[in-house]
């Protein structure tokens, strides 16, 4: 089991697709609903709090990680060259 959340995605890129496997849905992002472009480091703190809380598990801090994991992201509106 997995999810995506989507903070500063480029919607456009769902055009071509069926997200999910939904038909019917229309993706969205955190950036769209709230008109605000959160800090992505800041939206993983949280998600990662709120998982940890909810599933009652202890988190082990790896910042060393969680900063190689957001230099390896592309850039908001990048397209990945094997998508092209």
């Amino acid at each position: 089991m997995s999810f995506a959340l989507n903070v500063r995605t480029d919607l456009g890129l769902f055009g071509g697709i069926t997200a999910c496997g939904l038909p019917d849905v229309t993706m969205t992002s955190i950036e769209r609903e709230t008109g605000a472009a959160p800090d992505l480091l800041e939206v993983a703190g949280r998600v990662v709090t709120h998982f940890a809380r909810r599933f009652e598990r202890v988190l082990a801090e790896d910042r060393e990680f969680a900063a190689g994991a957001l230099a390896a992201a592309p850039e908001p509106g990048a397209v990945d060259p094997a998508l092209r």
